[in-house]
């Protein structure tokens, strides 16, 4: 049976229109998915403190009893202790940089 010139354009343009939906589905599906994805990760994630809170407790009460820190806000004593706990034993740098390194950043203000 030969199918006229006419009707074949009409049966490729729906198949091609066919073709075309679940394309266009399929993409915006995965723009949906790839948005949420991007959104759910670049989420920042709270900071998890490693080192014993009495370790920061102690390190708080023996910089408040140096002389040389008479003075300083608690704020600061606490920033101190927090970089000094986290680079030594949370990143395992050496422990005179790391203090030293702490105590310009954190002290020197």
């Amino acid at each position: 049976m030969i199918i006229p010139r006419k009707n074949y354009r009409l049966i490729l343009s729906m198949d091609y229109q066919g073709m075309h939906s679940r394309l266009a589905m399929f993409m915006s599906r995965l723009i949906i998915v790839t948005i949420t994805a991007l959104m759910f990760f670049s989420v920042p994630l709270p900071k998890a403190i490693a080192y014993p809170q009495d370790q920061f407790s102690e390190c708080v009460l023996s910089a408040k009893a140096n002389p040389v820190l008479v003075g300083v806000q608690e704020a600061f004593i606490e920033g101190f202790c927090d970089c000094a706990l986290t680079a030594i034993l949370d990143e395992e740098k050496n422990d005179k940089t790391s203090v030293s390194q702490c105590a310009k950043r954190t002290l020197n203000r």
